[in-house]
């Protein structure tokens, strides 16, 4: 029997790869497309900051022209040049043109610094989208990866207390045979034998949804063999990541949660936009120069150049600045109210997120002392039954509580650890 479990053992470690949890997150980041589409939005709108940024920069260019003009005489002098013999009726002119001209914004009372900034916070935005998405998908990886964990632990412990039931059963049995027993004390022991089969059979199968939900989130086929590494959880601490108070721990929130920094860029970007709907009531002021080379022949070298100062002053644009600045007033006021709206949602899933955790420590640690409780009292229970003190059915009684604090205790610890989950995450702690 050791020999087949060993050649089996060997076998599994061959056909499938052990993965932690680190491993299980870096496969679902590589092939998720969310993630490729963002990372794409942050390198596109890097670009876009510096097209913003050219505003500030003199727009120059070069131009070349060449242009010949064909018009009858007749046009310039009329009818008169008939009288002079041996001219042309036409005038044919070519004429080539080269040079430069540059155009700069002198200033626009803030448009250009505007667009700029609204450029930057958009990139900043896009960054934090981006990260927030890596952080969900981390999240629900380690959720997974825990919750089959907590599958594969319980399937274990069901099985092996399906055998302390079974050895129990037999016990019975025996006793009935030799008259130390009733037929109800067998009955009993077989309800409690094909509970706890039921049970067996409800981890197998939670431990098969675990891990399709797994495999589904790293991006492997749910028919495709997986293992992951046993992690032994070590015992709660008394404050969830070092938090006394829900206070701390609310301030900590306030500080690293991505959504509410995203909101205050949201609304940063609604105000930037109302000063560029203002900005349209105010002139522009643009220079301009250019230099050039115009002639009949190639290459033109009779040099000309001017230079110029330009005001434009908005008077009327059909009432649409007035649009402008009533649509970034109502952007604004709908951006301050999803912040006081998050800010409020967020603090209560913060406060219910931190006494969930509590309470499932304050759980598992009576679940620890009810498991202590049971324990000695089987113990009890059967050294009474040895010296004829005890029934059989306290006795079947006593040992089914233990072994249902055992699988109680179990739950609460993975309870406690995934509740845990969900303050590191919002904590940004991934």
């Amino acid at each position: 029997m050791k020999r087949i479990v060993f050649i089996f053992l060997i076998i599994s470690s061959i056909s499938g790869e052990t993965l932690t949890l680190k491993q299980c997150i870096e496969m679902a980041l590589e092939k998720n497309e969310d993630i490729v589409f963002l990372k794409n939005i942050c390198e596109s709108s890097k670009s876009k900051v510096m097209e913003s940024a050219s505003g500030f920069w003199p727009q120059i260019s070069a131009n070349f022209l060449a242009s010949r003009s064909v018009s009858p005489l007749s046009t310039t002098f009329g009818d008169a040049i008939s009288s002079f013999p041996g001219l042309s009726e036409d005038i044919d002119v070519t004429t080539y043109r080269f040079g430069f001209s540059a155009q700069q914004n002198v200033w626009d009372f803030g448009r250009t610094l505007s667009i700029l900034r609204q450029a930057t916070l958009n990139e900043e935005l896009s960054y934090l989208r981006y990260e927030k998405k890596k952080m969900e998908i981390s999240y629900n990886v380690k959720k997974a990866y825990y919750s089959l964990l907590q599958a594969k632990a319980m399937e274990q412990i069901t099985l092996l207390t399906l055998k302390e039931v079974e050895h129990l059963l037999e016990l019975v049995k025996e006793r009935q045979e030799q008259g130390m027993a009733i037929m109800i004390d067998v009955l009993n022991a077989e309800t409690e034998y094909f509970k706890f089969k039921l049970e067996v059979e409800k981890a197998s199968h939670n431990r098969e949804l675990a891990e399709e939900s797994l495999l589904r989130i790293i991006g492997k086929p749910i028919d495709s063999k997986i293992e992951i590494k046993e992690e032994n959880f070590p015992e709660p601490e008394e404050f969830p990541l070092g938090m006394k108070t829900f206070e701390e721990y609310k301030n900590a929130v306030l500080i690293s949660k991505i959504d509410l920094k995203e909101v205050e860029i949201e609304r940063e970007i609604s105000k930037i936009g109302l000063d560029m709907a203002n900005s349209d009531w105010w002139p522009s002021i643009g220079a301009s120069a250019s230099y050039e080379w115009t002639d009949t022949k190639f290459f033109p070298q009779k040099p000309s150049w001017n230079i110029g100062l330009s005001i434009t002053i908005p008077i009327f644009r059909g009432f649409s600045r007035l649009a402008k600045v009533e649509l970034a007033n109502y952007d604004l006021e709908n951006a301050e109210i999803k912040k006081k709206n998050l800010i409020s949602t967020i603090m209560i899933q913060a406060k219910s997120n931190y006494y969930k955790v509590l309470e499932n420590k304050k759980s598992y640690d009576l679940a620890v002392k009810k498991e202590n409780y049971l324990k000695n009292n089987f113990e009890a229970v059967n050294a009474k039954y040895n010296e004829g003190l005890s029934t059989i059915t306290e006795l079947i009684e006593a040992q089914t509580k233990k072994l249902s604090s055992g699988l109680e205790k179990q739950q609460l610890l993975y309870n406690y650890y995934i509740s845990l989950s969900e303050l590191e995450y919002d904590l940004n702690k991934y």
